[in-house]
């Protein structure tokens, strides 16, 4: 469920500096400056929640490589 999450902020992520990137095409002189700033705040929102969510992910892969680590080693001992 978590990975689900992680995966889709990501793609937001990659969509949305697609997006930014087609915006800076148009000639429009207008002072829309207001709207790119919240545009920012939420990217910068989804960015850290992404890493976030990347390090619990980490974290628990971690341990279960620890844990899977100790109950190889028990079990070649037994052997």
């Amino acid at each position: 469920m978590m990975m689900m999450m992680v995966m889709i902020m990501m793609m937001k992520l990659r969509y949305s500096s697609i997006d930014d990137d087609d915006d800076d095409d148009d000639d429009d002189d207008d002072d829309d400056d207001d709207d790119d700033d919240d545009d920012d705040d939420v990217d910068d929102e989804v960015k850290i929640f992404v890493v976030i969510c990347m390090k619990k992910i980490m974290t628990h892969i971690f341990r279960c490589r620890k844990v899977l680590k100790v109950i190889s080693t028990v079990t070649l001992l037994s052997l």
